[in-house]
């Protein structure tokens, strides 16, 4: 498993978040994913729950480099811990 913090830089306000944190396999499809947006809203989703408006992706992600070839989109690697602290700050 691997996992990635990204910065969404958009003007879309409180409607979307603005970091994403992901949980992948080795085929990189998404396990868990947290949303969080501009006014402290959390969203998670798995393969069997999501709060909100947070969905795991349908398709596997591109690599880092494809990802952040995009302006908008500031990804990096992250910790399995890292993951971990921001996935229990975000439980109900």
């Amino acid at each position: 498993m691997f996992y990635l913090k990204c910065l969404w830089k958009h003007d879309f306000g409180s409607e979307q978040p603005n970091l994403i944190y992901c949980e992948f396999d080795g085929a990189r499809t998404e396990l868990r994913k947290i949303e969080l947006y501009e006014n402290g809203q959390c969203g998670v989703a798995t393969e069997t729950f999501s709060t909100g408006n947070t969905h795991l992706a349908d398709i596997a992600i591109p690599p880092l480099e494809g990802i952040n070839a995009d302006p908008q989109f500031e990804a990096r690697d992250i910790t399995a811990a890292e993951f971990e602290a921001a996935w229990q700050a975000c439980q109900p």
